[in-house]
């Protein structure tokens, strides 16, 4: 299957799996700018895209392909959610120092695409169990702990430390994150709602803090006639489905102007049909492995800091290789995408990939760490290289939602058999209601069906009686 764009390993005097040639390159930043100009066309094949056999470890090879075959979870779901059970288990207890005051964590914005009945939410819930499940043994502690409180000894009341919350209004992502200094992931199954939240109370106040937030500025939330919430450095992740007819709303209050929809990394897998019920179980073996892998990330602990309270994440350096790599990956080519890129919008889904690739770097490492026993305090050669890769599929999924959004017709929203039978009739020309009809039943469509189709004037201008055009 073909790969994303890199660029040749200039370190080691070859190519990694997954690169391509400076020409492929030039044909990559071509078609992520100015060559992206015009109609779309988006495969709509079920096959996975995510490179998760080249970036992931041999153990996610069995784990994703039982997953599909059992519960009917797409690899392009699955792969992308076991990133953000990642995130959520790791927090801040690590974090890529790319160069000395330059420091990102893993958290991420992310948003997995489909239509109804796709199965696009089971597989996130199924990631991120683990994290829930600690989250619960936390509760369990906490409501001992709390039982045993005595009011008047002046001790602080215990508090529930988790990781995971459905309620992502600002005063609840504060309060959680005071309690559990490690970091928040909200997730929601339809993110749509969240989005639809910012203009609810202060006209899209909400939405400034989530931009500020995924670059580390303080949290500071101010609560009625309760004390205020402060985070220095927040670890705030998003995670949640959303349906590609509502895309638009993430443009909601300026989204694609202010950088919102940029710091979000998407999935949109084509061509899914409600998965098939089959007798196939998954094995509890492979369950455990994961469980426990997840775990490993759970049970990283901050360091302690000489005379403070606070502790802090321990910082992964790259190494010189890494370092080169990562920089050529910015340099030769994310500034040159950026740099060719059509208008301001495109040039910012772009420029926020120099960020993306370094936080998928860091989730990439720890998780080698957990499930393969790799190192866990620096960022490797063969991590950054995956983390590239990784990126570049991301960058895809970015670019079609910005198609989506910004340059596709109602045609190309269409499923595909319905879009069959529409590019089949004639194109600049009046045609006869029986004319049309046998066209669509030679395509599959029944009579009924496309007569009542045919009345639907986002497609089709009624000329005169028995005569129409198509708009498109």
């Amino acid at each position: 299957m073909a790969r994303y764009a890199n660029y040749t390993d200039k370190t080691r005097g070859e190519q990694p799996k997954g690169n391509i040639s400076p020409e492929g390159l030039g044909e990559d930043i071509k078609r992520h700018t100015n060559g992206s100009k015009g109609k779309t066309t988006r495969p709509k094949s079920n096959q996975p895209q995510f490179p998760y056999s080249e970036v992931f470890p041999p153990f996610f090879q069995k784990f994703i392909s039982e997953a599909q075959e059992s519960w009917g979870m797409h690899p392009d779901y699955l792969a992308p959610a076991i990133l953000c059970g990642a995130s959520a288990a790791i927090g801040k207890t690590r974090a890529f120092e790319i160069k000395r005051g330059t420091v990102q964590y893993g958290n991420l914005y992310f948003a997995a695409i489909g239509n109804p009945n796709s199965n696009k939410s089971a597989p996130f819930k199924f990631a991120l169990s683990p994290v829930e499940q600690r989250d619960n043994e936390n509760y369990q502690n906490y409501r001992r702990e709390l039982g045993n409180h005595d009011d008047e000894s002046g001790e602080p009341k215990p508090t529930w430390k988790r990781s995971l919350v459905n309620d992502i209004t600002v005063e609840a992502l504060g309060v959680v994150h005071q309690d559990n200094p490690r970091g928040v992931t909200a997730f929601r199954d339809e993110i749509s709602g969240f989005i639809e939240s910012f203009n609810r109370y202060n006209k899209g106040g909400d939405q400034e803090k989530f931009l500020e937030w995924w670059s580390y500025a303080p949290m500071k939330v101010d609560r009625l006639n309760r004390p205020p919430v402060y985070v220095r450095s927040p670890y705030i992740s998003v995670v949640g489905t959303i349906q590609p007819g509502v895309l638009e709303k993430m443009t909601k209050g300026d989204g694609d102007k202010n950088g919102f929809i940029d710091r979000f990394l998407f999935t949109w897998p084509q061509g899914i049909k409600k998965p098939t019920w089959t007798d196939s179980e998954f094995p509890e073996s492979l369950l455990n492995q994961y469980r426990e892998g997840i775990e490993n990330l759970l049970n990283l602990e901050m360091e302690e800091q000489e005379g403070r309270i606070q502790k802090k994440p321990l910082k992964l350096r790259p190494t010189l290789e890494a370092k080169k790599r990562l920089f050529e990956f910015y340099n030769d080519v994310n500034n040159k995408i950026c740099n060719t890129a059509e208008n301001d919008q495109l040039a910012g889904i772009h420029g926020k990939f120099d960020t993306h690739t370094a936080r998928l770097a860091l989730l990439l490492q720890m998780i080698w760490f957990a499930f393969e026993g790799h190192s866990h305090d620096k960022i490797e050669l063969d991590t950054v290289e995956r983390a590239i890769l990784t990126a570049e599929y991301f960058r895809e999924q970015s670019v079609k939602v910005y198609d989506r959004i910004n340059r596709e017709t109602p045609v190309d929203r269409l499923p595909a058999d319905k879009q069959a039978v529409y590019l089949a009739l004639p194109e600049n020309k009046i045609f006869k209601t029986g004319e049309a009809v046998k066209i669509a039943k030679n395509n599959g469509m029944p009579d009924r069906t496309f007569r009542k189709w045919l009345n639907d004037p986002t497609y089709f201008e009624k000329i005169s009686y028995g005569n129409y055009a198509r708009i498109y």
